[in-house]
């Protein structure tokens, strides 16, 4: 039901969304709790990218505009919560391709601008990443790269709420 009303036109859904059998089952699905666990984990590991994101960005910095440190590079250890933050991301946009390929309803996900944000905020969270824990790159590009990334991942955030 909920993949055949995503897939009518935007006009439509728009009418659909807001008649009182569509909201009792909207009501009745958010309300379980596997989908209310989904969303809450969503959140935090949402603000745990954005918080561990923002020390370790602001730490490689300081350690690149440092010139008696010999290795601008963070441990693994250290951007672990990134690492695994990226993979719950990537795991979930998977699986719901999967799912979408198994009811031959991909389109939907091809045509959704919410999905290609997400895939950007993973690519860019795991790119700024690798390059802390390499410490390879200019330090001034590196501080300005990282300093547009927070906007998509505050722009995650929002998108989020």
């Amino acid at each position: 039901f909920f993949t055949a009303l995503q897939s009518v036109p935007a006009w439509l859904s728009e009418k659909a969304v807001v008649m009182p059998s569509v909201q009792s089952l909207l009501n009745e699905k958010i309300c379980q709790r596997f989908p209310t666990a989904v969303l809450m984990m969503d959140f935090y590991v949402v603000c745990l990218i954005i918080v561990t994101y923002s020390f370790h960005v602001m730490e490689s910095i300081k350690n690149r505009f440092d010139q008696d440190n010999t290795n601008d590079g963070l441990s693994f250890r250290v951007l672990s919560p990134l690492y695994v933050g990226c993979t719950y991301f990537l795991l979930r946009e998977i699986i719901q391709m999967i799912s979408l390929i198994s009811l031959k309803s991909f389109h939907i996900y091809i045509h959704d601008p919410s999905n290609w944000f997400n895939v950007v905020f993973i690519g860019v969270v795991l790119y700024w990443t690798i390059v802390m824990q390499s410490g390879v790159g200019e330090a001034i590009y590196f501080r300005t790269g990282t300093a547009i990334s927070m906007i998509v991942l505050y722009l995650r955030f929002l998108n989020f709420l």
